[in-house]
């Protein structure tokens, strides 16, 4: 065999392993997923014991010898896995009785897109480790027993959508990291303990869509930054501690379509911008310290449903505009 022939071979050999190495590769990629099966499988493992897994009301297809567990695609029908090109996804176990702590090691699922925990009796802290689960578009949390402070590296999840922590026992304040979600459209955080005021970093988010931290321990005075909340349709910051006169920029919402801001101790009078809502539907302002009238301009709320301000200390008489909006159902003024 010639040189030139020799080098030909050589040549053709070369290719034929690179090509198989990439066919391996691709395959091994679609098998194994972006992040590594040890990873994965050792935070399902941890997840499995510190949430009593043995106890779950279903824990179908979750093994009680872990050893026995080579690759995240045998967990495959387990229930509340879903495994996508080798990766984990999805975690769906509302109301399964699960109990105990969440673990750390969660942060290791970073292919994780969807966490629902809801309704469970989970409880302790909550890790600092959400910040590496930049997958994570929805984290249902809400209705278990979690205490302490919210995670502030909640604000590093950029791909968040919905964040619900509401009704559990969280203290502290509100973090201000909040605030950099460019995605978030629904951030629950009502019927626990939190404190403070809202962030201003968190009210000059473009992208939330519903703000509810009902039922709170939150003070201070209403911030005129709330006009940075543009795409808000629904706001709710009612059985608060709340004070102070509320904001002209309130009526800069365009997008407001529901407003509870009862139960608090606002004062002054009610700014005549709120006659500038036009998409306003639902407006509840009862059980505060209002003075005055009701606005005149509130007749051109022509979308208005309900409409509570009883239990303040507005003077004059109720006004007749409201006979004459069509959709209205509920009105209460004393």
């Amino acid at each position: 065999m010639n040189k030139l022939s020799l080098g030909v071979l050589t040549l053709r050999c070369i290719l034929l392993f690179l090509f198989t190495c990439s066919v391996v590769k691709a395959e091994s990629a679609e098998e194994y997923g972006v992040v590594s099966d040890a990873q994965e499988l050792a935070a399902l493992e941890a997840f499995y014991n510190t949430t009593g897994g043995s106890n779950w009301t279903n824990d179908y297809g979750w093994p009680s010898d872990w050893s026995t567990v080579s690759s995240v695609s045998a967990l495959t029908g387990a229930f509340g896995l879903t495994i996508q090109n080798g990766d984990v996804t999805h975690i769906d176990m509302p109301g399964n009785n699960l109990s105990g702590t969440v673990p750390s090691s969660i942060a290791d699922l970073s292919a994780l897109y969807y966490l629902q925990l809801s309704n469970n009796s989970l409880s302790g802290s909550l890790p600092d480790v959400f910040g590496s689960l930049t997958s994570m578009a929805y984290c249902f949390l809400d209705q278990n027993g979690f205490s302490g402070s919210i995670p502030a590296s909640f604000g590093s999840s950029s791909a968040l959508v919905m964040l619900y922590l509401h009704s559990n026992s969280f203290t502290g304040t509100i973090p201000s990291q909040l605030g950099n979600l460019t995605s978030i459209e629904r951030l629950f955080l009502y019927d626990n303990s939190l404190t403070g005021n809202l962030p201003e970093a968190l009210l000059s988010n473009t992208s939330l869509q519903q703000l509810d931290v009902a039922v709170d321990q939150l003070s201070g005075n209403l911030s005129a930054s709330v006009d940075g909340l543009t795409s808000l349709d629904k706001l709710n910051i009612s059985e608060n501690n709340f004070s102070g006169m509320l904001p002209d920029e309130l009526g800069y919402l365009n997008n407001l379509l529901s407003l509870n801001l009862s139960y608090n101790n606002f004062s002054g009078v009610l700014p005549s911008s709120l006659g500038e809502l036009s998409s306003l539907k639902y407006c509840y302002l009862a059980y505060n310290n209002f003075q005055g009238v009701i606005p005149s301009n509130l007749s051109s709320l022509a979308s208005l449903i309900q409409f509570f301000v009883n239990d303040n200390a507005l003077g004059g008489s109720i006004p007749s505009f409201f006979t004459n909006l069509d959709n209205i159902t509920y009105l209460r003024f004393q």
